[in-house]
């Protein structure tokens, strides 16, 4: 095994007391040579002491390539034996995609080495994946099974020499920076033997090319995927109450998180509480006593172009005149100006600046009047504290799983001015970092998404939309919008989803709208027949009736879980 740093004080101490009491021999040895007058040989003997550190060095280095490890690995025993395992980092570009990871898997197969792609399968232990623009980095686990200690060894630098060589678009390297734990490993080794295909297991389900897939149903008697690039494109999932709608956007969110993109949701009704906790993930909500959910629309209000982007927005979500967005913009205008050098105003502070505002005619007093009348309610109403605090910031979202619970922000209007400010939050982040992605990064579920993103009837709402649904794709954020009334969802938002997911839907209104998505009057006819937990799957090049395979959700107590959240703000079940 490799000597731990706890050890190297020991093995110092050692190496001094060793050459303390050769230097005392070597002064005997020199007495002796000095009585006979041989000063080469002394001289000699002088160079050989001073060398000896080296010398001492070198032969330990040799030891430790002959029988230690030489390289960053853990030899663990399992109910099939011993193995040698390392950890690795594999970068996938771009021009990769079609990446076949079943040659990889013969090719392995052939040095009867296994190895394992691990995105975050287990969440919080040891093993993550990130992305950068054109490439999709993977950690894992390689391992040999133990037989001579420098023989696995050596297979395994051979192994990964040689899908380098054979696989062009990727590399693959040892992890100098991982120390897995044992029994995680042993617990991959494990799941990896139990497979039809030992030689390579990869987190989540691929393509008949080898590219991962989010497997979220069956067609025919065979498995259904979205591919990552469809993931990225927003999904709709359309469907009326008790279809199953629900259900698919939880396979898809484990589905995700199996090959390490977490999710947000964006939840009513509490019904995601269970999944995200049985899969460790962070839940939000503006009930007392809870980790709080809560964000500051204002919050990047000191930035130049600020006020008039607030303003655009609040006045598309509340529907203001021109008059009243004049009064609005200039309200922002001068607490931005007044907060300079402090920290961000809140929604409370911008409706006190709109009441010190001093007309200058009867229909200006009229404006400002009515635009309280609006404003007063986003901090007077129960839900009003979900804009109380900014706990919804950073990387507080991309980390892990994360449900923020609107159910108690019971008007519909502080629930899309808070919907928008999350999604723009995201979005200036990885704007700001420069984190496009041609693979998803994050999905954002919308629970009954006609409640949390309004129905814009004018252009510039419609515009806001539109532009914001399209930078979320362009930096790898994938929507999921779950509704059951697709003719309360804007058409911009039907138009940016590449991916339709249309379950059970027998409402005049909305099969009138489907025919701009199905066209074919047999696809509308089966749409109001579709069994429990079926849907049409529409994707721009085929569609197809898919069964959603329902995900592996254990039956919680919704109580024990409020108890954890009550006591931990932040926390992570084991």
């Amino acid at each position: 095994m490799r000597m731990g740093k706890e050890d190297r004080p020991v093995a110092i101490a050692l190496i001094i007391i060793l050459l303390l009491w050769i230097y005392d021999r070597w002064n005997q040895v020199l007495a002796v040579l000095g009585q006979f007058s041989l000063g080469g040989l002394q001289a000699m003997a002088w160079l050989i002491f001073l060398s000896a550190p080296a010398l001492l060095i070198v032969a330990l280095k040799l030891r430790k390539d002959r029988s230690g490890l030489s390289i960053n690995a853990t030899v663990v025993e399992t109910e099939r034996g011993a193995f040698l395992a390392v950890p690795i980092k594999m970068e996938v570009t771009e021009s990769a995609a079609e990446l076949d990871f079943t040659a990889l898997g013969d090719l392995l197969e052939d040095l009867d080495v296994g190895i394992t792609l691990i995105v975050n399968k287990w969440p919080g232990r040891s093993f993550l994946s990130w992305r950068q623009e054109g490439s999709l980095f993977m950690s894992g686990l390689m391992w040999k099974r133990l037989g001579e200690l420098s023989e696995a060894q050596s297979m395994l630098k051979a192994a990964i020499s040689a899908v380098n060589s054979f696989l062009g678009g990727i590399r693959v390297e040892i992890d100098e920076g991982s120390t897995p734990d044992p029994d995680l490993i042993s617990e991959i080794i494990e799941m990896g033997y139990r497979s039809e295909e030992p030689a390579i297991k990869v987190s989540g389900k691929r393509q008949g090319s080898g590219i991962p897939v989010i497997e979220v149903g069956e067609r025919r008697g065979k498995p259904f995927s979205l591919s990552l690039s469809e993931l990225s494109r927003h999904v709709l999932i359309i469907g009326q109450t008790g279809s199953g709608k629900t259900t698919t956007a939880k396979r898809i969110i484990q589905e995700a998180w199996n090959l390490g993109i977490p999710s947000l949701i964006l939840d009513i009704h509490w019904e995601y509480k269970g999944l995200v906790f049985q899969l460790g993930g962070r839940i939000f909500s503006i009930q007392e006593g809870m980790p709080p959910a809560c964000i500051n629309p204002l919050s990047d209000l000191h930035e130049r172009e600020a006020p008039f982007l607030i303003s655009e927005t609040l006045s598309s979500i509340l529907d203001l005149t021109p008059s009243q967005f004049y009064l609005l913009n200039t309200a922002l205008r001068r607490l931005r100006d007044l907060s300079m050098g402090s920290s961000a105003p809140t929604i409370r502070d911008l409706v006190e600046e709109i009441r010190s505002i001093e007309p200058s005619s009867h229909a200006e007093e009229e404006s400002k009047a009515s635009l309280l009348r609006k404003m007063e309610p986003i901090v007077s109403s129960p839900g009003a504290r979900i804009f109380e605090c900014d706990s919804l910031g950073g990387r507080t979202l991309e980390e892990t799983i994360s449900l923020v619970d609107m159910g108690d922000v019971e008007s519909d209007i502080l629930r899309q001015i808070a919907t928008f400010f999350i999604l723009k939050r995201i979005k200036g982040r990885f704007a700001r970092e420069e984190m496009k992605s041609t693979f998803p990064r994050l999905v954002v579920v919308i629970e009954e998404a006609e409640k949390l993103i309004p129905a814009y009837k004018d252009p510039t709402g419609m515009e806001i939309v539109d532009r914001l649904f399209s930078e979320l794709r362009k930096f790898g954020i994938s929507l999921v919008l779950v509704s059951q009334n697709i003719s309360e969802i804007p058409q911009g938002i039907v138009r940016n989803s590449g991916v339709k997911m249309i379950h059970r839907v027998d409402s005049p209104s909305d099969i009138r709208e489907m025919r701009s998505i199905l066209g074919d009057r047999s696809l509308l006819d089966r749409i109001s027949r579709l069994p429990v937990g079926s849907c049409l799957v529409t994707v721009p090049d085929r569609v197809a009736e898919v069964r959603i395979i329902p995900p592996r959700e254990e039956a919680l107590d919704a109580k024990s879980i409020e108890e954890v959240m009550s006591k931990e703000e932040f926390y992570f079940p084991v």
